[in-house]
């Protein structure tokens, strides 16, 4: 069982890193984009700096780190639950909507992102420079 002290605190980290991810990606929108995160709003051009050159979807990365960083901090197993409900419909959203509409709106240069980003979880490693030269050609 988890320390209820180290709890606190990797619960905190978790929240607080949420927190500034998120406030990241709004600013990305507003500055990059130069619109807002709202589907009803959303940016001419493809946002791809800062973060997002690493994940694909770090605005709901940061809101999941915010809601497991409550799970953990509580040590709720009700919070972690609706953690994982909150991923999947992320989840959901992100492959039956999102993504095919930014492909049709931004057609190779969005598939060439998707090549390239993951959508979750930032790569370990860099591609090596053969893999994106074979990449080019």
């Amino acid at each position: 069982m988890l320390d209820f002290r180290i709890a606190r605190i990797v619960g905190r980290v978790s929240l607080f890193s949420g927190i500034l991810l998120y406030l990241h990606t709004a600013w990305r929108f507003s500055s990059e984009g130069e619109r807002t995160p709202s589907p009803s709003d959303e940016p001419d051009e493809l946002v791809t700096g800062g973060i997002y050159a690493h994940i694909r979807n770090p605005m709901y990365v940061g809101v999941l780190l915010i809601l497991g960083g409550q799970a953990v901090r509580y040590k709720s197993l009700h919070v972690l639950w609706w953690t994982v409900v909150c991923w999947l419909g992320f989840h959901r959203r992100i492959v039956q909507y999102e993504e095919p509409h930014l492909l049709e709106k931004h057609n190779e240069t969005y598939a060439e992102y998707c090549e390239r980003v993951p959508r979750w979880l930032p790569r370990l490693h860099s591609p090596s420079i053969a893999t994106i030269k074979e990449r080019e050609y």
